[in-house]
């Protein structure tokens, strides 16, 4: 039996991360260092991406055993995180942004 690692979970041969990004690199995009079972890679963070978008790290997962088959897959599940402290610019922003926006998030998902 296997330890359970402090944040890589595995499935079968595939191994899921969940991964903290900021609201300015959910919002804009990003390039960023996302730990693997071999060492960090660089990814990107597609712009306008939110919480529990799931990245395909091909190859990235379990290796397979000797003698046959492939590598498993990493996926990486994103997960907006806000700063601890409050900022009354962005709050601001937000504020006069839900004012002119009609966006309905749970519409959206189907559940209204």
């Amino acid at each position: 039996m296997v330890d359970p690692h402090p944040f890589f979970k595995r499935e079968k041969s595939d191994i899921e991360l969940e991964l903290p990004i900021s609201i300015d690199e959910a919002i804009l995009g990003a390039k960023i260092k996302v730990p693997t079972v071999d060492g960090p890679v660089t990814v990107t963070v597609p712009p306008n991406s939110s919480s529990g978008t799931r990245l395909r790290l091909k190859g990235r997962g379990v290796p397979a055993p000797r003698g046959g088959g492939n590598a498993g897959d990493q996926y990486v599940r994103l997960k907006i995180i806000l700063p601890e402290e409050r900022d009354d610019q962005l709050e601001e922003f937000v504020r006069n942004w839900a004012q002119t926006n009609n966006f309905d998030a749970r519409r959206k998902a189907g559940m209204e």
